[in-house]
C-alpha cells in the first residue's frame, strides 16, 4: 500500500500553511504497480480540492513576485538589459507553469509584478564599486537593497529575486561573473540572488554555434556554447528561486528520474531546457515541488494563516519497501 502518498501531501500542506491548525485526511487509495504519474494527478487533485476549500471565501492577496535589478555605483546596468529579463522571467514562469499543470495543477506560472505589461525591475545602485562585491556579498547587498528601497519592497514579507548587474568582459573575449548566487526562504518571505550577462536570454538556448569564456565562483575558467551557458544561468536562477519560495534540495522520485530528465531542485539548474539544443537530461519540476508550491501564497492568492505557527503530525505513518 502507498503509504508514502499521504506523506508527501501532508508534508507540502502543513510546511507551507495552508492548513495551519487544521486536520489532514485524505484517503489514497493503493497504487497498481509502480507509482507513477496517474497516481501523482490523482493526489494532486485531492490537494488542489483541500487547499481550495481551505482558502474558500479568505480575501484575495496582491501576491507577486519582485525583481531587483543590483549596480554597482560605477556601472550601468547591462545591455537590454530590460528587454532581455522580461524575457528571462516570463520563460521562467512558464516553466513552473508548465510543472505544475503537468501534474494537474492549475497554474499560470510565476504572480510576477507587471507594469504596462512589462516586468517590473526595481533598479539599486549600490555604494560600493563593482570591485568591492563577490559571491559572498549577498548579506551586504541585502542590506543595501533594503535600505534603498524601504517603503517600496520589503524584504521581510516579500518574495525577492535579485539579479546582478556584476559581470565584466575582459579583452580576451572572457566573462567574470562576482555576483552573489543562493537564496532561502519559505511561504512568508523569501531572497533569492542570480547573476545577470549581456548573453543571457532564453532566445539563445538554440545558438549553438557560438561560444563563450567565463569565470565565476565554481569555474575558474569554463568553456561553453551560449545554448549551454542559458541552460545553466536560466537554470540558476529557477533553482534559486525555488529555494526564496521555501523548496528544499529534491532529486525527484524513482519514477521522475528515469523517465523525466533532472529535478530542478537537484542539479537541474545545470540542463535547464537543454532539449532546445540537444541535451538528453532537461530538467523538471519535481512532483514535490509543485505540490508544496501549490499551497503557496504566491500560487493561492491568499494569505489565511501565513503569518501563524504551522503545527502539525504525522499519525500511523509507514513505507512499504518492496
Amino acid at each position: 500500500m502507498k503509504h508514502f502518498d499521504l506523506v508527501f501531501l501532508g508534508t507540502a500542506l502543513i510546511l507551507s500553511g495552508c492548513v495551519t491548525n487544521e486536520q489532514i485526511h485524505i484517503p489514497v487509495e493503493p497504487a497498481q504497480g509502480a507509482f507513477n504519474l496517474r497516481d501523482a494527478r490523482g493526489i494532486a487533485q485531492k490537494a488542489q480540492e483541500q487547499i481550495a476549500t481551505f482558502h474558500d471565501g479568505h480575501r484575495t492577496a496582491s501576491n507577486v513576485l519582485r525583481v531587483v535589478y543590483f549596480c554597482p555605483k560605477d556601472s550601468e546596468p547591462l545591455p537590454q538589459w530590460q528587454e532581455r529579463l522580461d524575457r528571462v522571467m516570463q520563460e521562467i514562469s512558464d516553466f513552473y507553469g508548465e510543472g505544475m499543470r503537468r501534474f494537474g495543477f492549475a497554474s499560470e506560472g510565476l504572480p510576477l509584478e507587471r507594469k504596462d505589461g512589462q516586468v517590473v525591475l526595481h533598479v539599486v545602485h549600490g555604494p560600493g564599486p563593482a570591485d568591492s562585491y563577490s559571491y559572498w556579498s549577498g548579506s551586504r547587498t541585502a542590506s543595501e537593497v533594503r535600505r534603498t528601497l524601504a517603503g517600496k519592497v520589503d524584504l521581510d514579507s516579500e518574495h525577492v529575486l535579485v539579479l546582478y548587474g556584476l559581470c565584466r568582459k575582459e579583452l580576451d573575449g572572457r566573462y567574470v561573473f562576482h555576483a552573489p548566487y543562493y537564496g532561502g526562504g519559505n511561504n512568508r518571505s523569501g531572497l533569492c540572488h542570480a547573476a545577470d550577462c549581456e548573453l543571457l536570454d532564453p532566445r539563445l538556448l538554440v545558438e549553438t554555434n557560438r561560444h563563450m569564456v567565463y569565470t565565476e565562483h565554481y569555474y575558474p575558467r569554463l568553456e561553453q556554447t551560449v545554448a549551454q551557458f542559458n541552460s545553466f544561468y536560466l537554470g540558476g536562477i529557477a533553482h534559486e528561486l525555488g529555494h526564496g519560495l521555501g523548496l528544499p534540495h529534491d532529486a525527484g522520485s524513482p519514477w521522475e528520474q528515469s523517465n523525466d530528465g533532472t529535478s530542478l531542485m537537484a542539479d537541474g539548474n545545470l540542463h535547464y531546457r537543454e532539449d532546445r539544443w540537444g541535451g538528453s537530461k532537461p530538467a523538471f519540476l519535481s512532483f514535490a515541488s509543485a505540490l508544496q508550491l501549490a499551497s503557496h501564497p504566491l500560487f493561492t492568492g491568499s494569505d489565511r494563516d501565513r503569518w501563524k505557527p504551522a503545527k502539525g503530525r504525522f499519525k500511523d505513518v509507514a513505507r512499504e519497501l518492496k
